[in-house]
Order: structure tokens, then C-alpha cells, then sequence
């Protein structure tokens, strides 16, 4: 019995220690303290956690960074939040464990000042967040030691930073980029401090490209090489020189030391091409060149690289009709030019085509004179005349009135720009720079053939061309043309030449007057008309008899009295006799007068 009551109560106190041993396991498990803890199972969005109390915790699947890849048996620190010892159930948080440790870890490089690698987040009022194992803040003061102007361009980049300030309390973490970047351009200034000074040349790396140039890193301290330093060629952006990465020698222009800034050049590495082109060159060499662009008035030839002239449209051609300098040029053509003027100091070079192959009007007497018969092309077409290149880069003006022995109104009425046609050279004016041209004499004058084959008196047969208020211009069959008067048109008054005439009309005319000089010719119809009463009064006189009186009104009246009584005798024997002067037909001669009918005639006179 005695036996049995020891063995009881062993046993009670095996328990009783077995409790307390139980209970003493959780004394560090206090809510707020962060603990190991394996992963039992994962259920659908939950992880279930054995902590080594008497139930396992609870973490949402959705606060591991890795969720794909967790599995059971995995560690895992968590911050156990609450127990409640009645249901047995725990509440754990993985990312407040996360939290807390990041705190501790980043307090502890605070203190010691260390360097924190972090990436931004985003963009906020006054600066970015900054990801450091927790969210800081990074003010955009802080982020460079020179002002930047595109803050959003950092977003998502990974930089250093310095705690400037921890609050536990409020969670709040201040980080600075610029501290860094101070002290970097500190000891690199330190250990550059004697090589960077104006005219050093330094070994650099592009670091970052912009529309005005780029940015090169001389190991520690950035310079600026302006996009008009990069080289003497004319560039439309630095990007078409440089690349990101690419190393450099450059020079130093200029160094404040005071703001930390550093000018840089690449093109002084290089010889200035002004000074080649001031060695090799001189006024009125010919070059060769490459146009590079082409402007309204004119072009830029680079003839040494670096080095740009100007053609200007006027030295382009000797040819006056050049519009724009994209009629006979374009980009990227190789042409040969001659300086004009050189303008080393103020970095000018005027340069010129036409002269290359030399002024046309230099031998134009060599190559022609007066009175030759060239082919020329017609260039432009006025109401006075055609402009005609004879040779390229001259032109003369063939006038309207010496198109043709024809009178011509306009001259696109006969003649067409690109027409090729034969003149002649009537006159060279070279202090004036001028030629006549003629196309009509090259041509047989009309006029030379009207003075031989046609006198006053003669009666012909015109064309009318034209009509005037008190003219109808007649051409007759050679091309000459003469005037007939509206006081020539009848016997009778005539108050329009259009009631008598109109244009296109065949007319018999009589020649009343020639003047060779002015080579004018005048027609009259009334003359013939005249002429024709003349000769009937004078067949009836023949034939009344010498001794009667016979007036003109008598012969009219006669003549109706014999067409009334049918006699076709006296009728053809009263028909007039005109008398038609031809080229290629001799006139038909009348008989000649008898003494008597002279006589005659005087005395009805």
C-alpha cells in the first residue's frame, strides 16, 4: 500500500513537471516577438506555421515573396501578433517579421553609416520611395548634387543611399543619394585634383547622351561635352557621333571648381580643319566638295571635313533662268567648286560653280560674230520677244519683230519654250552682255521680191488679216502685207471697214503707193473702181463718135438702155478690161493709142 501511494505520487509529480517543463516552452512566445517557425502545410491562400506552441499559426500566402516556390518543412520567421489560450488558436505575420528585421538590420548600418542599395518605386510629392527592405523616402534634393529636370526618368533605377534619419516610432526613413555622390566626387576629386585644369586631356566614358550632348564620366566626376564641342562637322544630334558606353579622350575647356563643373571638347582632339584649309587652299582654287544641304538660295558644299561653304544660286549657273539651286543639285553630290573668298577669322568660304568651267562671254567673239546662223534653245517666251540660248550661259533675245517678215502679235503664238531653232546673230554686245537674234533673216526677204516684181498701178489679189477702226491690213501672196484704207474701200463714203471687207475676204486691189524704206505698202479698191469707170467712159466715147459730148451719166444710162434692149454686143464691147500684174505672168499689154485718139481725147477734154 505504502508502495502504490510513493508510485502515485512519483507519478503526479512526473506530471506536474512534464506541465511545468510544457509551460516553460512558451515563455519566449510572447506576442510582438519574432520566432522560427516550419511550415506544416499549405492550404488554397494559407500557410500553416508550428512555432513550437501548442497550436500552429496561420500566415497568408499572399506575404511570402516566393509563394510559388514554398513548400512544407521550409523555415520561416514570423511575428507572432496574438495567442488565445481558450480556442488554441495563433496569429502570425510574415511581413511584419520581414519588417522588423529589415528595421533592425537597417538601424544597425545607420549607426555604423553605411552604404544601402535600394531601387525607386515611384514618384511622390517632394521626392520618390525608395525600396530598401522597407519603404524610405528619397527627396528629389537628395538625389544628385546638380539639379535634375527629369525626375521620372529615375524611376525604377536601383542606386546607393545613406540613412539620413530613422523614426521607429513613426516608421519614417529619410535616405539621401546626393551624400554619396558628395563623397565620391570628394576623394576622386582629391586624387584628380592636379589633372583636371583647362587643357588636360583625360581618358573618359560616355556616360549618358541628350539633346544638347553628353555626359562623360572622367572616373568618379562627370563632364559636360556640349553637343557644339563634339566635332567640326555640322551634326543634327549628338547620338550621330557618340553611344552610350563609348570611350573617349577628351580635353578640358573649363573648370569651376567652385560648382563642380567640367567643360569638355572631343573636337579639339583633332586638328581644326580651318587651319588645313588656310595651309592647302587658297582664292580661286577648284575644289572638289560634297553638298551636304540645299537651301532656297543656294547650297553648302563641304570641301575640307568640318569645313562648309555657300554656293550661292547666283554663282551657280551662268544660265539666268535658274530658278532654285534643286534644278541642278542635290544632297550627297560630288561637284567641283571654286573659292571665291576665303573668311578664316569669321569662318566663311564663299565658292562658286559657274566658274569652274569659265565666263562663256570670255570667248564668245572667238567662237562667233555677226551674221552667223546657230541653232539655239528658247528658254523663255515674253510678249516682246524669245529669250534663246546659243551656247550654255548665254542668251539672246530674238525680238518679236524679228520672228518673221510676217507681222506676228504675240510671239507664243509661232514659237515654244524648248523649241530648238535656227537665228541668226544680228548683234554682240559684250560691255552690255547682250545678242540680238533673228529667225526671219535667215530666211529670203518678201520685201526683195516686191521692189523687183511689183510697182505702183499693179492690181492684185490680197488676203484680209486683219481689220482695224480705220485699216484692213491685206497680205498678199508672198507674205507681204500693205494697208487699204477705210478712205480706200469705195467711191462712196464708207462709215465701217467691216461694211465693205472682213477678215479672211479675197479682194482684188490696186498698188496706189510703195515706200522701199519703210517697206510700207498701200491698196486701195477705190482706185480700181476709178479705173474701171474710166475705161468704160472711154469704150463709149469711142464708139458715140468724136463730135459728141458724153458724160459719164450718159454712158450709165446708155448702158442700162443696151442691157434693156438686149444688146450683147455693146454690152461686151462696154465690159471693163482689168489688168492683173503676176509674178511668173507678164501683163497683158494694151495697144497703144493712135495720134488721133490722143487728139481726140484732148478735145472732149
Amino acid at each position: 500500500m505504502l508502495e502504490e501511494n510513493k508510485k502515485h505520487e512519483e507519478l503526479e509529480h512526473d506530471e506536474m513537471t512534464m506541465e511545468e517543463l510544457y509551460a516553460a516552452s512558451f515563455k519566449d512566445l510572447r506576442p510582438g516577438s519574432v520566432v522560427d517557425g516550419v511550415i506544416v502545410k499549405i492550404m488554397g491562400n494559407e500557410v500553416l506555421v508550428d512555432i513550437g506552441y501548442k497550436a500552429e499559426g496561420i500566415v497568408s500566402l499572399n506575404e511570402f515573396h516566393n509563394s510559388d516556390e514554398l513548400k512544407e518543412g521550409d523555415s520561416v520567421r514570423v511575428l507572432l501578433e496574438s495567442t488565445d489560450d481558450q480556442e488554441g488558436l495563433v496569429k502570425l505575420s510574415k511581413i511584419k517579421a520581414d519588417y522588423i528585421e529589415a528595421w533592425g538590420i537597417l538601424e544597425d548600418k545607420y549607426h555604423k553609416d553605411m552604404v544601402i542599395s535600394g531601387t525607386i518605386k515611384k514618384r511622390v510629392k517632394g521626392g520618390f520611395i525608395v525600396n530598401i527592405g522597407v519603404p524610405a523616402f528619397l527627396p528629389a534634393s537628395q538625389l544628385d548634387v546638380k539639379l535634375v529636370k527629369d525626375l521620372d526618368a529615375y524611376v525604377g533605377e536601383k542606386i546607393d543611399v545613406k540613412i539620413l534619419k530613422m523614426n521607429k516610432k513613426r516608421r519614417n526613413i529619410v535616405v539621401s543619394r546626393r551624400v554619396i555622390l558628395e563623397e565620391s566626387f570628394k576623394k576622386v576629386k582629391e586624387e584628380l585634383d592636379n589633372k583636371i585644369h583647362a587643357g588636360a586631356v583625360l581618358p573618359g566614358r560616355v556616360k549618358n547622351i541628350t539633346n544638347f550632348g553628353a555626359f562623360i564620366d572622367l572616373g568618379g566626376i562627370d563632364g559636360l561635352l556640349h553637343m557644339n564641342d563634339i566635332t567640326w562637322k555640322k551634326i543634327s544630334h549628338p547620338s550621330d557621333v557618340l553611344a552610350v558606353g563609348q570611350d573617349v579622350n577628351v580635353k578640358v575647356l573649363d573648370y569651376d571648381e567652385k560648382n563642380n563643373r567640367i567643360s569638355l571638347s572631343l573636337k579639339e582632339m583633332e586638328k581644326n580643319p580651318w587651319d588645313i584649309l588656310e595651309e592647302k587652299f587658297k582664292d580661286g582654287d577648284v575644289v572638289e566638295g560634297t553638298v551636304v544641304s540645299i537651301v532656297e538660295y543656294g547650297a553648302f558644299v563641304e570641301i575640307v571635313p568640318g569645313v562648309e561653304g555657300l554656293v550661292h544660286i547666283s554663282e551657280m549657273s551662268w544660265d539666268k533662268n535658274l530658278k532654285t539651286p534643286a534644278q541642278i543639285l542635290n544632297e550627297g553630290d560630288k561637284i567641283e567648286v571654286m573659292i571665291l573668298k576665303m573668311d578664316v577669322e569669321n569662318r566663311k568660304v564663299s565658292l562658286g560653280i559657274k566658274q569652274v568651267d569659265g565666263d562663256p562671254w570670255e570667248k564668245i567673239r572667238d567662237d562667233f560674230k555677226e551674221g552667223d546662223i546657230v541653232e539655239g534653245e528658247i528658254k523663255n517666251i515674253t510678249d516682246f520677244g524669245a529669250f534663246v540660248e546659243i551656247v550654255p550661259g548665254i542668251e539672246g533675245l530674238l525680238h518679236v519683230s524679228d520672228i518673221s517678215w510676217e507681222r506676228v502679235e504675240k510671239p507664243q503664238d509661232v514659237l515654244s519654250v524648248g523649241d530648238t531653232i535656227k537665228v541668226m546673230i544680228l548683234k554682240i554686245n559684250e560691255d552690255e552682255r547682250k545678242v540680238a537674234l533673228g529667225i526671219k533673216q535667215t530666211l529670203p526677204n518678201p520685201w526683195d521680191e516686191m521692189m523687183s516684181g511689183y510697182k505702183v498701178g499693179d492690181i492684185v489679189k490680197v488676203t484680209v488679216s486683219k481689220i482695224t477702226k480705220n485699216n484692213a491690213i491685206c497680205k498678199m501672196e508672198n507674205g507681204v502685207e500693205g494697208f487699204l484704207a477705210i478712205s480706200q474701200l469705195d467711191t462712196k463714203h464708207v462709215e465701217k471697214v467691216e461694211d465693205v471687207v472682213n477678215v479672211g475676204d479675197e479682194i482684188e486691189v490696186k498698188i496706189i503707193k510703195i515706200q522701199k524704206n519703210e517697206r510700207k505698202i498701200d491698196f486701195s479698191i477705190k482706185a480700181l473702181k476709178q479705173d474701171t469707170e474710166k475705161q468704160i467712159l472711154d469704150e463709149i466715147k469711142g464708139e458715140a463718135g468724136n463730135h459728141d459730148k458724153v458724160s459719164l451719166k450718159d454712158v450709165i444710162e446708155q448702158e442700162m438702155m443696151d442691157n434693156l434692149a438686149g444688146e450683147p454686143e455693146k454690152k461686151a464691147k462696154a465690159a471693163p478690161k482689168k489688168k492683173t500684174v503676176k509674178k511668173e505672168e507678164p501683163a497683158e499689154e494694151t495697144p497703144e493709142e493712135t495720134p488721133e485718139d490722143e487728139g481726140e481725147e484732148k478735145k472732149e477734154d
